[in-house]
């Protein structure tokens, strides 16, 4: 990928999850061994996360089901998301509409 369309994309899921009191210390730290991921907060089984992803290579499923399989977490929600960028945009857009833009 060219630094260009690098520079183009970029990607911020803000999540909430949801984890097993007893076994929050090891999702904390499996969540901070994954790249773009950042525990901001943790506190009786609720962790505050982010993944900020600048290549926009991952979808949102993917990211959630993800961490929804890591060993002690019950749920994963949504909190926010922020995707900034052209490079996807078009595939965004239904194709009777793309003439418009």
């Amino acid at each position: 990928m060219n630094n260009q369309a690098a520079e183009e994309k970029f990607n911020i899921v803000g999540l909430v999850v949801n984890c097993s009191p007893d076994s929050q210390d090891s999702v904390v730290e499996k969540l901070n061994q994954t790249p773009g991921v950042e525990v901001h907060a943790a506190e009786e089984g609720r962790l505050v996360t982010t993944l900020a992803d600048d290549y926009c290579e991952l979808t949102l499923l993917n990211t959630t089901t993800e961490r929804n399989k890591i060993s002690g977490v019950l749920a994963t929600s949504i909190a926010y998301h922020h995707f900034d960028g052209m490079g996807n945009q078009a595939s965004l857009v239904p194709a009777n509409q793309e003439k418009a833009l």
